[in-house]
């Protein structure tokens, strides 16, 4: 299709000087500028502001339920998630046939003390859900969670095991004990309204979902260099195909975007052939950084990881029988947590095969560094820059049909770093955009086409600032991200392009002193702006003042207010 052009704008927010803190490791302390207890950010503060906090928030377009009557399936129903609990697992039967959405819903309540906890859930061995529970304060607080989960109906029908997980620790300080409930919502289609209320950028739900775990657990890919080896029998009518991957950073690399070096690359191969890259895009978590950054907004997709998903289509002929996926993370520290599944679109039972007829895309990507040393100490100055850009073409051959499917994208990441650890400052500029053009052609017929435009920002300033004593410090903070995303999908099926375009923005400012009696400080606004080309549109302006909402407005046609 005919290149449109970057419609959005990557603007990285100079910042003065700023912060550090997290609740549970700090990236200042990977950086081993004070390597001090930062437990101790969790506690309550004891002044006015932050006296009392709001239920988190998280940002984003709310999901469009049907108007039908949903059959509702529970899951778990006030579930108590304490110290070292296992993994809970829930027999269910969830209803079969077409529907048309699916949705989880997930609440929780907690109270008192505690870090912040991944909360995962499996349906059988495939992972459709990952996030991180908000920390909670003295007087609780409440959330809930609504994802889109039609995609994942093959595995969502029937007799079913769905397995929560969420490992805590609670001792006499952390307290605090998520209490949480889920359950799945099927709608049926609203008659009349199918093309109006379809999501075009969701994909159709696949015929076929493959885990790449063998259990409801993620792999955990701890070693430098290490590789995740999923061996695959597969049916040999494969017309398409998607990686469904869940990417978490853990421990040291919870602050990979922070580190030196700063860029990472997840590898994707089939059979030892380069097949795919995901840039991950960093998730801050609810403690990261500062707590009180994300009391009550939380940051983008923090409570909601999204997964990254790898077109692997132009290897569909390929792919039938007896087969290796690999993952691998370029650069990485210790240690990403991995899970997901292919999902895989038919040829009703018809054989395929297939050949790659281009692939430039090579592994490992190396990125440029620059160091410039300041005063000794490991103060300095840090950039690192990395650019690829590949094509991969394969052709589907299904019992006289003949198709092609190409990919082609074009990918940068550039930061910069400046770190004073006498002082405990580290200020950090990360953006990455990523171009994507994706194409699906049956011989003789016009193409249906994907262009993808996003770019994300990171920025932020971090100081750590004990008394001389070591019985107190000051954590200034300051931190903004911001996501833009732009689609274009055309193709036989429409009658005109689809168009859409998304920012998501949150900047916080936070400020803790630890002391005997602790002060906190802090202030967060968020931004998101939705509109397509079929009448859609929603826009938030959110702001937040020391725990407290002080302003939300919601205008467009998917606002939950009247306009």
């Amino acid at each position: 299709m005919k290149k449109t052009g970057m419609k959005l704008a990557c603007t990285g927010i100079a910042l003065a000087l700023l912060t550090l803190g997290s609740s549970q490791s700090t990236f200042a302390e990977k950086q081993g500028i004070q390597k001090k207890p930062f437990a101790n950010t969790l506690a309550v503060a004891k002044t006015e502001q932050f006296s009392k906090t709001d239920n988190p928030i998280s940002i984003g377009v709310p999901i469009t339920v049907p108007s039908t009557k949903p059959t509702v399936v529970k899951v778990l129903n006030k579930e108590q998630f304490g110290n070292a609990k296992p993994p809970v697992k829930s027999e269910v039967k969830l209803p079969s046939g077409k529907w048309g959405k699916v949705i989880l819903t997930i609440t929780g309540t907690q109270k008192g003390r505690q870090y912040d906890r991944l909360f995962q859930i499996w349906a059988g061995s495939s992972q459709i859900f990952v996030g991180v529970t908000p920390e909670p304060t003295k007087d609780g607080i409440e959330w809930k969670i609504q994802k889109d989960v039609t995609e994942y109906l093959p595995v969502l029908q029937g007799k079913q095991v769905l397995t929560t997980k969420l490992e805590n620790y609670v001792n006499d300080t952390y307290t605090g004990i998520p209490e949480m409930s889920i359950q799945l919502e099927y709608y049926p289609e609203e008659k009349g309204k199918k093309n109006k209320q379809a999501d075009p950028l969701k994909i159709k739900t696949p015929d076929k979902i493959i885990p790449i775990t063998k259990d409801a657990a993620p792999f955990y890919m701890y070693e430098k260099n290490s590789s995740m080896d999923v061996p695959l029998d597969l049916p040999k009518d494969i017309k398409g195909a998607y990686l469904d991957l869940y990417a978490v950073p853990q421990n040291n690399d919870e602050f990979w975007w922070s580190l030196q070096p700063d860029f990472r690359e997840i590898e994707v191969y089939i059979d030892g052939q380069p097949a795919g890259a995901v840039w991950p895009e960093p998730t801050l978590y609810t403690g990261g950084v500062n707590p009180y950054l994300w009391r009550p907004i939380q940051g983008i997709h923090t409570l909601d990881m999204t997964a990254y998903r790898v077109n692997l289509t132009p290897f569909a002929g390929l792919l039938g029988g007896k087969h290796t996926l690999s993952i691998k993370v370029n650069q990485h520290i210790d240690y990403w947590l991995m899970s997901g599944s292919l999902f895989l679109y038919q040829n009703n039972g018809k054989p395929t095969t297939g050949k790659i007829v281009k692939n430039t895309l090579t592994f490992p990507t190396e990125s440029d560094k620059t160091k410039t040393d300041l005063f000794g100490n490991d103060n300095n100055l840090f950039g690192e820059n990395a650019n690829k850009s590949y094509e991969i073409q394969g052709v589907i051959d299904a019992k006289g049909e003949h198709y092609t499917s190409t990919i082609q994208a074009s990918r940068n990441n550039t930061s910069d770093q400046t770190n004073y650890n006498e002082g405990g400052v580290q200020i950090v500029h990360n953006a990455q955009v990523v171009t994507m053009d994706e194409s699906f052609a049956k011989k003789g017929q016009k193409a249906s086409t994907k262009h993808t435009e996003e770019v994300y920002t990171l920025d932020c300033g971090s100081g750590y600032m004990p008394t001389q004593d070591g019985s107190s410090f000051l954590l200034p903070s300051n931190l903004t991200q911001s996501l833009h995303v732009y689609n274009v999908l055309n193709g036989p099926e429409w009658k005109s392009p689809y168009e859409s375009t998304l920012y998501l923005n949150t900047q916080g400012y936070a400020s803790l002193y630890r002391s005997k009696s602790d002060t906190a400080q802090g202030a967060t606004t968020a931004v998101v702006d939705f509109k397509d080309s079929n009448d859609r549109s929603y826009h938030q302006v959110l702001m937040s003042h020391g725990g407290t909402v002080t302003y939300n407005l919601e205008l467009g046609s998917l606002s939950k207010k009247e306009n």
